[in-house]
């Protein structure tokens, strides 16, 4: 090698050499690149565990967490989990005398995701129900991101009867269609939770952790690889998007069978189960103004696939409710986008802070007439 290839390589070294140093400064002084740090970015998102009723739920511990996806007038959003795994401040078990106990079951939806804490819709209903008089109201959130309707009824049957709910509201509809187009029997097609299979949170092998556990560049670099790898949403990870535009029959008898189990496990340990049909951005008649917000749920379907579940979906809803004799909230009749200009929802199944309310106050009227009549 001659000398001025010596001092190209020598230069270039250097070059790099200096490069490394100057991004290992900068970063380690912003606060935002600490984010691409696995063991960081795990201990400020929710943590989950797998259970054998259902493929998540959240530990028995109390959790405080910001949710950055979304900024609001609040600024980002603050949430709780308190000891027992829900949402929202802890609660009494057994439950005390004279308490009208109520549950909403379902995913991120009616966990309230942009939300700060004490703002999700279901604790808005408790306090409009002891606005309107009833005082020994007490609302459980039981919803947990990217729940469908087999899990709400395997974590109902399996802890939260043991709650003494005299509610029980099941609110799924957007995680079960998502398994809508599958060939597969739930059995199959359903995984449980796995941490170590998401590489925002686990490094994947020993020369991954040697070089993320020593230097802030490399996991920034390697946090905007995974972000192109892997399509991200709020719901977490997005599989290959489906192209199909065919419903699976035997999918849509789960669901309902879902719905019927879930009424008959209420009913068995005395609590009154009532369905919701879930709000929803999407229809079939969805502006080219709103597509930047359906941006996620096109990620998985197609639109037309989508508008045809939630129609099944909410077929099977009234079905189900006639043939068991129970209530149905209508809510996705409820929000009527962009009302005297309040944007509703965020995305195709997140609301707004004005969504929220608005779903709150209609859900809130609904309980009231239901909990009047029932005594």
């Amino acid at each position: 090698m001659t000398r001025n290839k010596r001092l190209f390589f020598l230069y270039l070294f250097f070059l790099f050499f200096l490069f490394f140093l100057t991004g290992e400064f900068l970063l380690s002084r912003n606060k935002n690149a600490l984010m691409t740090v696995p063991a960081v970015l795990s201990s400020a998102s929710f943590q989950y565990e797998a259970a054998v009723f259902s493929r998540q739920v959240f530990p028995l511990k109390e959790q405080r967490l910001v949710n950055f996806n979304w900024k609001d007038a609040w600024g980002f959003p603050e949430t709780y989990i308190n000891e027992k795994g829900y949402r929202g401040k802890d609660f009494i078990v057994p439950k005390p005398q004279g308490v009208v106990r109520i549950m909403f079951y379902g995913g991120s939806a009616v966990f309230d995701l942009a939300m700060p804490e004490g703002k999700d819709w279901p604790h808005r209903v408790e306090d409009l129900l002891k606005a309107k008089g009833i005082k020994n109201v007490e609302v459980i959130n039981a919803g947990i991101p990217g729940l469908a309707s087999y899990d709400s009824l395997g974590r109902f049957f399996a802890e939260g009867h043991n709650f003494e709910p005299d509610y029980v509201v099941l609110n799924n509809a957007w995680n079960d269609l998502k398994r809508f187009a599958s060939d597969e029997p739930l059995l199959r097609d359903a995984k449980p939770f796995q941490e170590k299979s998401n590489p925002f949170l686990q490094y994947q092998n020993g020369i991954d952790r040697f070089f993320g556990t020593r230097f802030l560049i490399y996991n920034f670099f390697r946090y905007k690889f995974l972000k192109v790898k892997y399509k991200h949403g709020p719901e977490g990870a997005v599989p290959v998007k489906q192209t199909t535009s065919q419903i699976n029959p035997q999918a849509l008898n789960q669901y309902q069978l879902n719905l019927e189990l879930f009424i008959d496990c209420a009913r068995n340990v005395g609590a009154v189960p009532l369905l919701m049909k879930q709000p929803r951005l999407i229809s079939a008649d969805n502006e080219l103004s709103e597509s930047h917000r359906l941006r996620h749920a096109h990620k998985w379907f197609p639109h037309g696939f989508i508008v045809k579940s939630f129609v099944e979906t909410d077929r099977i809803i009234a079905e189900t409710a006639k043939k068991k004799g129970v209530k149905v909230i209508e809510a996705d009749s409820f929000l009527n986008e962009n009302v005297a200009g309040r944007y509703l929802f965020i995305d195709h199944v997140h609301l707004t802070d004005a969504g929220s309310q608005m779903l709150a106050e209609k859900v809130a009227d609904e309980m009231f007439l239901i909990i009047n009549k029932e005594e």
